[in-house]
């Protein structure tokens, strides 16, 4: 990659790279700079959040999983900048055994109170059942 940028867009370096255009500093980048993805993402109780919010970095790894560009997960999660996210995937690139150990982790706590609830009892079930029928029935 050339010492001169080639652009700045939204924040973000772009160089070229056999004639692609690409991201500076990510992980394949050579200069590569890892403390600058950790600042986008925290850790707290455990789990990864983006620094300074309430998204966890579990939504937009399982968004960009599922083939969601940036800037489609942007449009989930509109309170984050594209800078924001694509640090935290840049984070998660770098990260990846340790992100993948915590979202396992996150699996089997939401397996563990999946099991642990109980379902409502009849009572309840009847009255959510009439309730049902009252709202359709006020629609027809």
């Amino acid at each position: 990659m050339g010492d001169t940028l080639l652009y700045r867009w939204d924040g973000l370096d772009w160089d070229e790279l056999d004639g692609f255009h690409v991201l500076r500093n990510w992980p394949g980048d050579p200069r590569y700079d890892e403390t600058s993805a950790m600042e986008y993402v925290e850790r707290r109780n455990g789990t990864f959040y983006l620094a300074g919010s309430r998204v966890s970095l579990a939504s937009l790894v399982v968004a960009y999983r599922d083939g969601a560009a940036p800037e489609t997960i942007r449009a989930d999660f509109p309170t984050l900048s594209l800078e924001q996210i694509h640090g935290a995937l840049a984070f998660y690139l770098g990260h990846q055994a340790e992100v993948d150990a915590s979202l396992r982790d996150l699996d089997a706590k939401w397996a563990e109170i999946d099991r642990a609830a109980t379902p409502p009892g009849p009572e309840l079930q009847s009255r959510i059942e009439e309730a049902r029928k009252n709202l359709l029935a006020h629609r027809s």
